[in-house]
């Protein structure tokens, strides 16, 4: 978990070759897509067809990893299951929307939150400025701190990509070992 900029697909890259059997999982928008999220993309569908499809792809991807992870696979998701709820919205349709999201955001077993200076991260993308990333950052301290999920958090600015990954590699393969 962590704002553009934090390496987390850098850090899911890594994982993908530790000593072990480790499947990526994408929960963004854009690299799976089931026929259903293609049939929608095809013909140009209203906006809320195309969001009941997206979540039913994420829906399907992380039903994948859970079938790989209960045959002994190291399942690394470079977004994490839950990113896109949000406690601190309390509208219906937010509501409504986060019903649907906790269809796949059921608990993962470590969650890394990734963060740092916002300014340096800034400089890393330049996508978002750093108050944005501040603002991203808290919905993300939000979810974490409200659904109560465990995490160990790291300051990518303070440490190396480097160092991060092979902290986290060693705290993945450590909980592999253990099952």
């Amino acid at each position: 978990l962590g704002v553009d900029g934090t390496g987390k697909s850098s850090v899911a890259g890594a994982l993908r070759k530790l000593p072990a059997p480790v499947k990526g999982g994408y929960m963004g928008p854009h690299d799976y897509q089931t026929r259903i999220m293609r049939f929608v993309n095809q013909r140009k569908m209203p906006l809320f067809v195309w969001q009941l499809a997206f979540r039913y792809d994420l829906f399907v991807r992380r039903v994948h990893g859970w079938f790989f992870a209960r045959r002994g696979w190291i399942v690394v998701y470079d977004r994490h299951p839950a990113e896109r709820l949000d406690p601190r919205q309390t509208s219906l349709r937010n509501r409504v929307k986060d019903f649907i999201d906790r269809s796949y955001a059921w608990p993962v077993d470590l969650t890394f939150w990734l963060t740092g200076d916002y300014s340096a991260l800034y400089k890393r993308k330049m996508e978002y400025l750093p108050e944005e990333l501040r603002d991203i950052d808290q919905r993300f301290q939000a979810i974490l701190a409200f659904y109560q999920i465990p995490f160990e958090r790291i300051d990518v600015t303070t440490n190396d990509l480097n160092s991060v990954e092979s902290s986290i590699g060693k705290t993945v393969l450590a909980r592999h070992q253990e099952r």
